[in-house]
């Protein structure tokens, strides 16, 4: 029996590939689940631990009751000289963002500027992978999406929200200010937590610019990649159990 406080220490392919099986057992086709591993990961080496590991019981749950469509098929549906837009089908958004990565980089260093739309997906989590993927590239990225925010509850415990954020842009920036994602039919907000609530379809968009464009280009993200990443056997068996 573990002392209280103490950590599994898992290294960071290790959580992908728990990841990755977890999802594959709720059912997620093997397509989709890669990206979502590969996202869970990079968010727990950046230490966005909330929306790392701490994300995945919410989504397996969201798969279970279908509120995120396990069997989604992303693909892109239109596309311009510096622009397309991927439909997710439903389903998570790490997928959608994938198959137009690539050709958003390319069209960025073409033309200085592109813009990804991704819509009807699940939340976005961290989004680091997308900041990373840009300053690998030598490009600057930022994004508009319908994020997950953390709010602490009445109770005094830590609740996911939706909130329509930017990643990427200076805290200064006014463009910073996040706002609640409202229903489309009810103008309610969009509930996160929990199987009741409607499908998530919800829109993200992607920019990447070239550096000589933007003058006021933030760092590129690092990621922390350490020994290992301590991981509670609450969430642990949490997750595995899912």
């Amino acid at each position: 029996m573990k002392d209280i406080g103490e950590r599994d220490i898992l290294a960071p392919g290790d959580i992908e590939a728990l990841v990755l099986d977890v999802f594959l057992r709720a059912g997620l086709t093997a397509d989709s689940a890669a990206p979502v591993a590969r996202s869970i990961r990079h968010a727990e080496t950046a230490g966005l631990r909330r929306l790392g590991l701490g994300l995945v019981p919410h989504m397996v749950e969201h798969l279970r009751c279908g509120r995120v469509n396990g069997g989604a098929t992303p693909h892109i549906v239109e596309s311009g000289p510096a622009a397309l837009t991927v439909d997710a089908d439903g389903g998570f958004p790490c997928p959608a963002v994938a198959i137009g990565l690539e050709t958003l980089c390319d069209r960025a260093q073409t033309h200085g500027i592109a813009v990804l739309s991704v819509r009807n997906a699940y939340p976005v989590g961290a989004g680091r992978l997308f900041l990373d993927h840009c300053a690998a590239r030598g490009l600057v990225g930022f994004a508009n999406i319908a994020g997950l925010v953390a709010h602490a509850a009445p109770n005094g415990s830590m609740v996911l929200e939706i909130e329509q954020r930017q990643l990427g842009l200076s805290q200064a920036s006014p463009m910073m200010q996040s706002r609640v994602v409202p229903d489309r039919g009810t103008g309610r907000p969009i509930p996160f937590e929990g199987p009741l609530g409607p499908a998530f379809r919800l829109h993200h968009s992607f920019v990447a610019v070239r550096p000589s464009l933007w003058h006021h280009a933030p760092d590129p993200p690092v990621a922390v990649q350490n020994s290992g990443i301590a991981v509670s056997p609450v969430l642990l068996e949490k997750i595995i159990n899912a």
